[in-house]
C-alpha cells in the first residue's frame, strides 16, 4: 500500500505557523505601546503629556499699590483681584502651587484725585497667557495724615448679672495710631473697642475685638488703625455693699421762656448697691428732670440710674417729682434752690444764672426762663 504524506507534517506548514505567531506577537506588543502613549498624551499624566497639554486656572491674589505711602493715602479700591492663567499644564501647575507672582498698580506718576489704572503683573513666564480681572481699577489718592488717640472700651451694662458690677474695663493697649486721608482723620471723634458681653455676666471677661474710628455722629470712618485689634478685659465684682445717699434734683433741657420751674419730691434719700470702692466716691445722687416743653405744673415719674462704674442698682428705682410752673418776672434765666417742701414745708432762697440746664440742691428747686 502506498504511503500518502500529509501537508500538516511538512516543514512548510510549521514555518507558516511560526510566521503567523510572530506577526501576532508583534502586533500585540506594538498596540500596547501605542495605547500607553496615546493615554499619556490625552490625560497629561506623563511629563511629555503635561508639557504638550494646555491648562487654565483662575487664582485670587492681593492687589499691591506702588505709591509713596508716607505722603499719600489710597482708598476705594479692591484689596484682592482675580488672575486667569492659561498655558502649558506643567507651568500653570507650578504657578498655582507657588503663587510666586504679583498683581500691582503703579501710581507713582499720578497726583491727588481719582484715577483709573490698568493693572500689571510680574513674576509670570512669558509663555503664559495672563488676564487680570478686572483689568482696570479706580483709585482715590489723597493727602495722608496720622494721629494717635486713646482707646475707649464700651460695653452694655444690661448684660451684667443683677447684684454684680463692673469695677474696671480696659484694653491691653491704651492708644492706637490712625492713618488716612486728611479729611477723614480730621473728622475722627473717638477710637472705640466695643465688647459684646454674654448675658448675666458674673465673672471677669476678656476677648479680642476690632477697633473702630468714629466721627461725632458715631459713623465709622475709612482709616487704617494700628493695631487693628485690642484685647479687652472687663472686671466684674459682686456688689455686696450698700449706701444711703441724698438725692439732688437737676433740671434738664430747655424750658419755656418766661416760665419758672420748681422741682420737689417726697423722696429725699435712696439706697445704692455696688462695690465698696465705688460707694466711697459718691455722697449725692443727681437726678435729672426734663423740663422740655412743660408749660404748666405736672407730676412726673423719674427713673433713677446712677450710671457709674461699680454701682449696680438704686432703690427705689424711680421717684415722683412735682414740676411746678409759674410766670417769672425776671429778665434773665435763673435757677433757685429750695429745701425739701415735703419734709420742712419751707423754701430756702438762692439763685444762679443759667441759659440751658440748671442745677438745684436738696430735693427741690426752681428755674425761671424769660426772654
Amino acid at each position: 500500500m502506498k504511503h500518502r504524506m500529509s501537508i500538516f507534517n511538512t516543514r512548510l506548514f510549521y514555518r507558516i505557523v511560526a510566521l503567523i505567531f510572530a506577526i501576532l506577537l508583534f502586533v500585540y506588543v506594538n498596540f500596547g505601546h501605542l495605547s500607553s502613549t496615546r493615554d499619556a498624551n490625552n490625560t497629561g499624566t506623563g511629563t511629555d503629556g503635561m508639557l504638550m497639554s494646555t491648562k487654565s486656572v483662575t487664582l485670587t491674589t492681593d492687589l499691591k499699590v506702588n505709591l509713596d505711602s508716607d505722603k499719600y493715602f489710597v482708598s476705594d479700591y479692591p484689596e484682592k483681584v482675580k488672575v486667569k492663567i492659561t498655558g502649558p499644564a506643567a507651568m500653570v501647575k507650578t504657578v498655582q502651587n507657588t503663587r510666586n507672582f504679583d498683581v500691582y498698580a503703579d501710581l507713582n506718576d499720578l497726583g491727588i484725585g481719582r484715577h483709573t489704572v490698568k493693572l500689571k503683573t510680574s513674576g509670570l513666564n512669558q509663555e503664559l497667557n495672563v488676564k487680570v480681572i478686572p483689568e482696570e481699577v479706580t483709585f482715590n489718592i489723597r493727602k495722608r495724615k496720622s494721629v494717635t488717640l486713646p482707646i475707649q472700651v464700651r460695653y452694655d451694662d444690661d448684660q451684667i448679672a443683677k447684684g454684680y458690677a463692673v469695677s474696671k474695663a480696659y484694653a491691653n493697649t491704651q492708644v492706637a495710631q490712625l492713618t488716612g486721608a486728611v479729611s477723614d482723620v480730621n473728622r475722627i471723634d473717638s477710637i472705640v473697642a466695643d465688647v459684646a458681653l454674654p448675658s448675666g455676666l458674673k465673672d471677669n471677661y476678656s476677648r479680642s475685638v476690632m477697633l473702630r474710628a468714629l466721627d461725632a455722629n458715631g459713623k465709622t470712618l475709612n482709616v487704617n488703625i494700628a493695631p487693628e485689634t485690642a484685647r479687652v478685659t472687663v472686671q466684674v465684682y459682686r456688689a455686696a455693699s450698700t449706701k444711703e445717699v441724698n438725692i439732688k434734683l437737676v433740671t434738664s433741657g430747655q424750658g419755656i421762656a418766661g416760665k419758672q420751674y420748681d422741682l420737689t419730691s417726697a423722696t429725699t434719700k435712696v439706697t445704692l448697691h455696688g462695690t465698696k470702692a465705688a460707694l466711697q466716691k459718691i455722697d449725692v445722687l443727681e437726678v435729672p428732670v426734663s423740663i422740655n416743653g412743660i408749660s404748666h405744673t405736672v407730676t412726673q415719674t423719674v427713673q433713677l440710674d446712677p450710671r457709674k462704674d461699680g454701682i449696680t442698682t438704686v432703690e427705689p428705682g424711680s421717684i415722683s417729682v412735682k414740676i411746678s410752673v409759674s410766670d417769672s418776672g425776671s429778665d434773665i434765666v435763673a435757677a433757685t434752690t429750695s429745701a425739701d417742701k415735703a419734709n420742712s414745708g419751707t423754701k430756702d432762697s438762692g439763685s444762679s444764672s443759667a441759659t440751658e440746664d440748671t442745677t438745684t440742691s436738696g430735693t427741690s428747686g426752681s428755674t425761671s426762663n424769660d426772654n
